[in-house]
C-alpha cells in the first residue's frame, strides 16, 4: 500500500476514534494509558496554569490564545425534571475546551469545563454532565494508547485486519467509561465515517475489480453515509477517487468509453461533460504548445540570425501564435519548464 494510504487511514483513524482530540492528551502530566473514571485529576488544587482555581468562574476566563475571540460552543439541553439530556452538543463543549491542551494542561482545561457546566447547569443535570465528563476524559487517554500503537514504525503495509482489531478496542473503551447512551449521541456519525473508510481503502486496493466497477461501488458506498457526512467528504472523496481511478486508466491506455464511465459513476453526467469538455480543451493547448515548440525550436537553432533577431523574431511569433497577455504570460511560464527539462535530461 502506497504512503498516501497509509497517511489517509492514519489521520481517519485520528480523527473518528475520538473525535480528533485524543492525540493532544499526550500533554506533560504523564498520564497516557487508560485509568478509572474516578482516578482523573478533574478538581484538583494545581494551578489552572496562569489561573488560580478560584479565579476560573466561567471557564472563559483568559481564555489560551487559539480560544481567544471564538464563540464558546456549548449547547446543553436539560429536560422538565432538571436531568441532562445527552446531546452532541455536550461533546462539542467539552471538545472546544479541549482543544487548547498544549498550551494549557488537561487539568487546566478540565477545571474550565467545570466551570463551564457550573455556569450552565443546576442539579441533579451538573452532576451527570460531569460524570460524562469523567468518562470522556479516561476515553480519551485510553484512545491516545491505541493510537501509539497503531501504525509501528517498521511496518511498511497496513494491516486491515489489525486496523478493525484497534477500531473495536476503542469501542470496548468506551463501553468501559460511557454509557450506551452517550456512546450512540457521541459516536454514531463517527462509527458511521470508520466503517465508510476502511470499506472504501479496501475497495481502492482491490485489483481485481475494474476501474468502472470500483468507480460504481465506491458510489454506492459514500450513499450508505449519513447525509451531513456525506455532504462533507463529496467534493474530497470525489476528487481523490477520480484522480486515482484516471491515473490507472491512463497507465493502462484505457479507452474513451471507459474513462466515461468511470467519471459518470463518481461524478454524475453533468459534471462529466464538463470534464470532456475541459480535455478537449487541454488537447487543443497541448496541440497548439506542440507547434510552438517546434517553430521556437527551428528560430533558435537558426544560426543565420543574431541572438537579439531571433529574439524579436520569437517574440512577434508568440504575438501572432498566443492573442492575449494571459496566453503568453503562461507560455512564458512553460518555455521555461520545457527548457529546464532539456537542460536536465540534454548531455
Amino acid at each position: 500500500m502506497n504512503k498516501k494510504i497509509l497517511m489517509m487511514l492514519g489521520v481517519f483513524f485520528l480523527l473518528v476514534t475520538a473525535g480528533g482530540v485524543s492525540w493532544w492528551l499526550h500533554d506533560s502530566s504523564g498520564v497516557g494509558g487508560v485509568q478509572q473514571a474516578s482516578a482523573l485529576p478533574l478538581s484538583s488544587g494545581v494551578s489552572a496554569d496562569s489561573h488560580s482555581p478560584a479565579a476560573i468562574a466561567t471557564g472563559l476566563e483568559g481564555l489560551p490564545q487559539s480560544l481567544a475571540g471564538t464563540e464558546v460552543d456549548c449547547s446543553l439541553e436539560t429536560d422538565t425534571a432538571g436531568h441532562l439530556r445527552v446531546t452532541i452538543g455536550l461533546r462539542h463543549c467539552f471538545d472546544y475546551f479541549l482543544s487548547a491542551v498544549g498550551e494549557e494542561s488537561i487539568d487546566a482545561l478540565a477545571r474550565r469545563i467545570h466551570a463551564q457546566l457550573r455556569n450552565r447547569l443546576q442539579q441533579p443535570a451538573l452532576g451527570e454532565a460531569e460524570r460524562v465528563l469523567a468518562g470522556y476524559l479516561a476515553y480519551l487517554r485510553g484512545v491516545a494508547d491505541i493510537e501509539k500503537r497503531l501504525l509501528p514504525p517498521e511496518a511498511g503495509q497496513l494491516d486491515m485486519e489489525r486496523a478493525r482489531q484497534q477500531m473495536e478496542q476503542v469501542r470496548a473503551l468506551r463501553r468501559l467509561y460511557l454509557s450506551p447512551e452517550v456512546i450512540v449521541v457521541f459516536f454514531s456519525d463517527d462509527d458511521a465515517y470508520g466503517r465508510y473508510a476502511l470499506e472504501r481503502l479496501e475497495l481502492m486496493q482491490n485489483k481485481q475489480l475494474s476501474a468502472q466497477a470500483r468507480a460504481q461501488q465506491l458510489a454506492a458506498l459514500e450513499q450508505q453515509l449519513p447525509e451531513d457526512i456525506k455532504a462533507s467528504l463529496r467534493t474530497v472523496n470525489q476528487y481523490l477517487d477520480l484522480r486515482e481511478l484516471t491515473d490507472e486508466w491512463k497507465k493502462r491506455s484505457g479507452s474513451v468509453e471507459e474513462l466515461r464511465q468511470i467519471r459518470s459513476s463518481l461524478v454524475g453526467a453533468e459534471a462529466t461533460a464538463r470534464l470532456e469538455a475541459l480535455d478537449q480543451e487541454n488537447s487543443a493547448w497541448d496541440k497548439r504548445m506542440s507547434d510552438w515548440y517546434s517553430q521556437r525550436d527551428a528560430v533558435l537553432k537558426n544560426t543565420a540570425l543574431s541572438q537579439g533577431d531571433r529574439e524579436r523574431n520569437l517574440e512577434d511569433l508568440r504575438k501572432m501564435n498566443f492573442a492575449n497577455e494571459a496566453e503568453r504570460m503562461r507560455v512564458a511560464a512553460l518555455e521555461r519548464i520545457h527548457d529546464q527539462g532539456l537542460a536536465v535530461s540534454g548531455p
